[in-house]
């Protein structure tokens, strides 16, 4: 019996980004890290019930979170890797956040081809063959780049020591109210 030759076979797994970013909205992130920030290494249940937020949501949001930066699984459940203002104003939870993108080095990179002259576009296409995210699908981070832009995260005119000395100073005037609110209360 005479071999034929055989085709080979057209592989029909699509490839598949190694890094997405689930669509949730950036408002909902904040009684998600409150929850972090006040419960000791929380579950997604708890967060989900702390946070008044569907828990597939919640779990979106975590993942975000956790890419970005911001929180890291311990055990079952959840801790804050920056400094995060639990008891602070909207402003200072968005400084937060947007402090950790201004930091995550796909948008330091990004930032880079922008100031390079590059549209957004390419500017994060390119950001992500340097940060070896192959292969590269621009829906996967589709969610960061709108919180980013939202906190203006990727403007190529901003700092990232200027944001830190700005939370800084906001640090210091909150603990200086902090200090003064507790002595009036305490009548000294």
């Amino acid at each position: 019996m005479a071999r034929t030759a055989s085709k080979p076979i057209a592989s029909t797994k699509k490839v598949v980004c190694p890094v997405r970013y689930e669509a949730a909205k950036l408002e909902g992130l904040y009684p998600v890290l409150d929850g972090v920030a006040w419960m000791d290494a929380p579950s997604a249940t708890q967060l989900a019930q702390f946070s008044e937020a569907d828990g597939r949501t919640v779990g979106k949001l975590l993942k975000n979170a956790e890419q970005i930066g911001l929180l890291a699984r311990q055990d079952s459940g959840y801790v804050l890797l920056t400094p995060y203002p639990y008891d602070g104003t909207a402003e200072q939870k968005e400084h937060a956040v947007r402090e950790a993108l201004l930091r995550l080095p796909l948008l330091v990179s990004a930032r880079q081809f922008l100031k390079l002259g590059d549209t957004e576009a390419n500017a994060l296409r390119k950001a992500a063959t340097v940060r070896n995210i192959v292969p590269f699908d621009a829906a996967s981070f589709a969610p960061l780049m709108s919180w980013a832009r939202k906190l203006g995260a990727i403007d190529t005119s901003v700092l990232v020591e200027d944001v830190i000395d700005e939370a800084v100073a906001a640090k210091e005037v909150r603990h200086l109210n902090d200090e003064t609110g507790v002595q009036q209360k305490l009548g000294k």
